[in-house]
C-alpha cells in the first residue's frame, strides 16, 4: 500500500555501499523507519529528499515491517548544529502517536528560526531554550511556574526556581531549597509565555543577552535532568538497560 505524507528526516544510517535507512517524523504516522534502497547511486531529486534535516512530501510503500521510500519532493532544507539535539529530543517525543503532529510543527518552527539566512531568524539561543521548554509542555513535562510549587502562592516578589521542587518558590518557600537559582521578571514572562503562545506565535518576542544566557541555563538544565528520567522510566518499563 502506498502512503502519502510530509515528514522530516531526522537521522540516516548507511546500509552497504548504496542503501540507507532513515528515521522520519510525520505528523501523520509518527516516527517511523524508512529504506531507502539504491539511494546512494539514484542522485537527483530522492539523494536530496533522504538527507537528514530534509522537510518534505513523501510516497511511501508501506511493507510488513516497515516503510520504503517511493518518491521524495524536498519542501524545506535545514541544517544547524543545534538542529542535532532539537531533532533528536523530537525523535522520542515523536514516538508517542498523539503527540507526532504538535512535535512536528514545534520542531519545524524552531528549525526555521534557526536559518542565518531565513526569512525571520532569531537569536538561536533563545530558539533552542522556547524549544526545550515548549517540548518539555508536550512531553508531559511542564514546570510549576504559574505560583509558588510549594504552597501555591501568586504573590511572588522575589522568583527563584527549584529544579528538586520542579517549579517556582515565593519568598516563604525559598528556604526549602537551598540550591534554588533567582529568576528574573523577564524570564519568568517569557518562560509563561512560551507555555501559553500558540504555535504560530511562539518564536515571536526577544529578551536582552543576559536574559537569553538565563532562560536557555535555566530550561537547559531541567530539560537534561527531567529528560534523562524519562528515558530512564521508559527502559525501564519495556525492559532496557
Amino acid at each position: 500500500m502506498l502512503v502519502k505524507t510530509k515528514a522530516l528526516v531526522l537521522r540516516g544510517m548507511p546500509l552497504g555501499d548504496q542503501d540507507r535507512l532513515l528515521t522520519m517524523l510525520s505528523a501523520d504516522l509518527g516516527v517511523i523507519t524508512v529504506s531507502a534502497r539504491g539511494i546512494a547511486r539514484s542522485g537527483g531529486r530522492l539523494a536530496a529528499a533522504a538527507q537528514p534535516f530534509m522537510y518534505g512530501e513523501y510516497v511511501l510503500f508501506q511493507g510488513t515491517s516497515r516503510y520504503s521510500l517511493n518518491e521524495g519532493e524536498v519542501i524545506a532544507s535545514f541544517f544547524d548544529l543545534r538542529a542535532v539535539r532539537l531533532t533528536s529530543m523530537s525523535a522520542d517525543a515523536g514516538m508517542v502517536p498523539e503527540a507526532a503532529r504538535e512535535v512536528l510543527e514545534l520542531t519545524l518552527h524552531a528549525l526555521h528560526r534557526l536559518m542565518p539566512n531565513g526569512k525571520n531568524p532569531m537569536n538561536p539561543e533563545l530558539t533552542e531554550a522556547i524549544f526545550l521548554l515548549k517540548m518539555l509542555q508536550i512531553s508531559g513535562l511542564t514546570p510549576h511556574l504559574t505560583g509558588c510549587t510549594v504552597c501555591g502562592s501568586t504573590a511572588i516578589d522575589r522568583i527563584r526556581f527549584s529544579f528538586r521542587h520542579g517549579g517556582f518558590l515565593c519568598e516563604t518557600c525559598e528556604s526549602t531549597d537551598s540550591s534554588s537559582i533567582p529568576v528574573s521578571t523577564g524570564v519568568a514572562k517569557a518562560m509563561l509565555y512560551t507555555l501559553c503562545a500558540p504555535m504560530t506565535s511562539l518564536f515571536r518576542f526577544d529578551l536582552s543577552a543576559v536574559q537569553v544566557g538565563g532562560f536557555l541555563n535555566l530550561v537547559d538544565r531541567y530539560a537534561s535532568e527531567r529528560w534523562e528520567n524519562r528515558l530512564h522510566h521508559k527502559d525501564s518499563i519495556y525492559g532496557g538497560k
